[in-house]
């Protein structure tokens, strides 16, 4: 086997890898989404109010904006 072989086979199992993360997050925001949407229909069925629906989805989503700035800018610092 060659060296650049070597490199290939690595590339090709650092791929799989990458693609089985990629794969598990794509799982997991779906999934999330999805609970979010089904949370907000039931809130909205319990108390036909659009302000709890609004209140849920801005609790839901809350987190992310809130972190997504501080994550970019540890993950700059990191490059």
């Amino acid at each position: 086997m060659t060296a650049e072989e070597a490199r290939a086979a690595g590339q090709d199992q650092s791929f799989g890898k990458f693609l089985v993360v990629w794969s598990g997050q794509l799982v997991s925001v779906v999934g999330s989404g999805l609970t979010a949407y089904a949370l907000a229909v039931y809130a909205f069925e319990r108390t036909n109010a659009a302000t709890a629906v609004a209140l849920i989805t801005l609790m839901s989503f809350l987190p992310s904006i809130l972190l997504r700035p501080i994550g970019g800018v540890l993950a700059g610092f990191g490059d």
